[in-house]
């Protein structure tokens, strides 16, 4: 049981840290992005954690569409570190600032 709470906290976790990397560099390459720009798993719910959480975000026009693994959201959980998940948050920035 411990297993299952500390794996829900880990992964909600690490889909805030991730949201709030999205929302801070898109803000500093000039785009005010908000929360309610993003939608996760297409509005659908998060509990239990799926395999792969798809993210939209949408502003001034554009859109981005990336997925993330539950593994990478979870390894996120202290902080946005993983090379795969920062590459695809720079995909996301591109896309939005182009």
């Amino acid at each position: 049981m411990l297993n299952i709470v500390r794996s829900m906290h880990q992964f909600l976790g690490g889909l805030q840290k991730i949201e709030r990397e999205i929302i801070e560099r898109t803000r500093a390459a000039g785009i005010y992005l908000r929360p309610q720009n993003l939608q996760w798993q297409r509005g659908q719910g998060l509990m239990p954690p799926p395999a792969a959480i798809a993210v939209q975000i949408r502003v001034q026009g554009k859109t981005a569409n990336t997925t993330f693994s539950r593994d990478q959201v979870e390894n996120s959980w202290e902080r946005v570190a993983r090379p795969d998940v920062c590459a695809r948050v720079q995909e996301i920035i591109e896309r939005l600032t182009s």
